[in-house]
């Protein structure tokens, strides 16, 4: 039974409404509550670190300018299930989040009730998805199943809005670099 949490998030009210939320309707102990994603980083790698094997992770996917697929595959390589906690209801960064090793996802404007029975279906080994992109999800993995990650990076990027230059200064590539990728993603 899963007992234990981490949390990262970057806002910090959110933050506190899961504290809250898990340690009154859903009496789990929450082992790690943080906005930095480098916390989680050194708390998975410090040999100091004991993590319980009940221990699930819920997890924002945008963390200030970065997604948090690389923490999602950390979490996941340490066994611990992870659930995406987001307000993006795109079906491409559902997609994203599974592939990097999310057991469900979740998003921010469910009530409560709803990510506790999420926590309940991961307990029995369920995966959840958000019911009204099952469908899309599965078409979008059929047709995106040839992106290379640094594809799918970039298109995250464009699906967020980025230009062209912000994507080369993030990923420290050349314009022309992004405007290769996007035209392999086109």
């Amino acid at each position: 039974m899963l007992k234990n949490a981490i949390l990262l998030d970057d806002h910090r009210i959110i933050l506190d409404g899961l504290e809250n939320l898990l340690s009154t309707k859903g009496q789990y102990t929450v082992i790690l509550s943080t906005n930095d994603s480098m916390k989680v980083t050194d708390f998975l790698g410090s040999p100091n670190t004991f993590v319980p094997a009940e221990t699930f992770a819920i997890v924002d996917l945008q963390l200030r300018d970065t997604f948090s697929f690389p923490i999602i595959t950390q979490l996941k390589e340490r066994g611990i299930k992870v659930i995406v906690y987001s307000m993006y209801e795109n079906v491409f960064y559902i997609k994203q989040a599974v592939d990097a090793g999310a057991f469900a996802y979740a998003f921010k404007s469910d009530p409560p009730e709803k990510l506790l029975s999420i926590i309940n279906e991961m307990e029995k080994g369920n995966r959840t998805m958000p019911e009204q992109v099952v469908g899309d999800y599965v078409n979008l993995s059929m047709s995106f199943s040839s992106f290379t990650p640094k594809e799918m990076l970039i298109a995250n990027y464009v699906l967020s809005g980025c230009a062209n230059e912000e994507i080369a200064k993030k990923l420290s590539i050349t314009v022309r670099t992004v405007e290769n990728y996007l035209s392999n993603i086109y």
